[in-house]
């Protein structure tokens, strides 16, 4: 039995720099005023690859791969400008980590943040336990869910049981790439995934969730 967790949107707060970063790097490459930051912010719980997709269907605008290349990594220069000081822990996680390691049953996390963005939550104090438990992360944008590449990784790595796991997040990619790697989802936050079988509001919840049915996940 093992929990598998996303990171951005599920465990801490950090959405918002994202959808900043995102879209200075958007406006950078095609001028401002093309798309708005509205937009990116209804969208960023999506992985990149399926904002490009999105920006494509709904607005029309068909970014090149040279495009999206430079978009990407001005986004990624943007974030290592980024204060991530502020950036902290839902209410619920750090009592959830030490659920878990009390009762001792495997856990993890498995996000879509590239390796290179990872250690910019360093500079956060407050985010000192997420680097307490093992972290994967994709090499390329290929491998962002729902490809369930880092799931996957993190079940081979961890020599985890798919049948008893369960991976919790924020997105309905989150939930496809759990589909994809055949194992089972909770999903937190986002009231699109409240028809999933397990949903929570937050992480107090599904922390409450966990202590009362321990036996589920032993």
């Amino acid at each position: 039995m093992a929990i598998i967790f996303d990171l951005d949107g599920t465990l801490i707060n950090s959405l918002n720099l994202h959808a900043t970063s995102i879209k200075k790097g958007i406006d950078s490459v095609i001028g401002e005023g093309k798309i708005s930051y509205r937009f990116i912010q209804k969208n960023i719980r999506y992985p990149t690859s399926f904002l490009f997709k999105l920006i494509k269907d709904d607005l029309d605008i068909n970014l090149s791969n040279e495009q999206k290349k430079l978009i990407l990594e001005n986004k990624r220069r943007y974030m290592s400008e980024m204060d991530f000081k502020g950036v902290r822990l839902y209410s619920g996680v750090s009592n959830t980590f030490n659920l878990l390691k009390r009762e001792k049953i495997k856990f993890c996390i498995a996000t879509s943040m590239p390796k290179r963005e990872l250690p910019l939550l360093k500079s956060s104090s407050k985010l000192k336990i997420i680097f307490s438990v093992p972290i994967f992360c994709p090499d390329v944008m290929e491998h962002e869910k729902p490809n369930p590449f880092v799931l996957d990784m993190a079940i081979e790595k961890l020599h985890l049981d798919r049948a008893t796991s369960f991976y919790v997040g924020d997105s309905i990619t989150d939930m496809e790439a759990a589909k994809n790697a055949g194992i089972n989802f909770i999903g937190v936050f986002n009231a699109k995934l409240s028809d999933s079988q397990l949903f929570f509001r937050d992480m107090v919840g599904l922390n409450n969730f966990i202590r009362k049915n321990l036996a589920k996940f032993k």
